[in-house]
């Protein structure tokens, strides 16, 4: 028997895995309840346990300095780079130098590589395709942003070492949803693939001729995706409900002192 070599989106905000059979025919693994994207979210409960994807996520708001999101913006970075300063900006926890001028997450008394923080989000996907495919998975494809250098993309084979796994290939992810487009097809066409992410904004020219493809150019802004419009829209908000809040209180502090002066009176 063929040993499975799993798919894996993985995502700044959600991630999942899914499986092709010998008919090419493609299966997203299910995560639970319905769902088949696992958030990708790390976090260390009051306890000490290590939680991943939603059951890490439902506690975020009440234990924010010690739960991990957006890791994957982190991983292969070096702390000086001007990605790790917008991104101390953004989140509630903590981000510091590591020993090999890469980022750490100190959480308590223990330092997480951003490297590890992926591993883990990868482990859980391998875990879920073993358990739907009832046989171990070793082997995985793993798409990644555009912009990712050489040094991003062997920090995610790193992380699939971690997490048991072989990363085999490491394709971008607006080229992998080209090739999904056109697996199924026999054509002669140059296409441009936008995928709008939870934090990232990527775009593939590929010129496709039969079962060739050739990636002609691709581009990606790192900081333009889902988690970003929360963001901006939390920002207008909140200036608003500033802006409401100073204009209401003024009528109220003079009223208070015109009944000062009269009581006074």
């Amino acid at each position: 028997m063929v040993e499975p070599i799993i798919g894996i989106d993985l995502g700044t905000t959600h991630s999942c895995g899914a499986v092709a059979n010998e008919d090419g025919l493609v299966t997203l693994i299910p995560y639970g309840r319905g769902e088949f994207t696992v958030p990708s979210v790390f976090a260390i409960d009051d306890k000490g346990n290590e939680l991943v994807g939603s059951e890490a996520q439902r506690q975020s708001q009440l234990n924010p300095k010690r739960t991990i999101y957006g890791a994957k913006r982190l991983i292969g970075m070096s702390f000086n780079s001007e990605m790790v300063r917008e991104m101390q900006k953004r989140v509630t926890y903590e981000i510091a130098a590591g020993d090999a001028d890469d980022v750490v997450i100190p959480i308590d008394n223990r330092r997480f590589r951003a490297v590890e923080i992926s591993s883990r989000i990868l482990r859980k996907i391998k875990e879920l395709g073993e358990a739907y495919l009832k046989r171990p998975v070793t082997k995985a494809v793993v798409t990644v942003p555009a912009y990712f250098d050489d040094r991003q993309r062997q920090a995610t084979h790193e992380a699939g070492k971690l997490a048991g796994l072989e990363v085999v290939s490491i394709i971008n992810e607006s080229s992998a949803a080209a090739l999904a487009y056109a697996a199924s097809k026999s054509t002669n066409e140059t296409v441009a693939v936008y995928d709008l992410g939870g934090g990232t904004f990527d775009i593939s020219v590929i010129e496709i001729r039969g079962r060739v493809f050739e990636v002609k150019s691709a581009g990606c802004e790192a900081f333009l995706g889902g988690m970003d419009f929360d963001g901006a829209l939390i920002q207008y908000i909140l200036a608003d409900f500033r802006a409401a809040r100073a204009s209401t209180y003024r009528p109220i502090r003079s009223r208070c002192s015109a009944s000062a002066t009269w009581l006074s009176a």
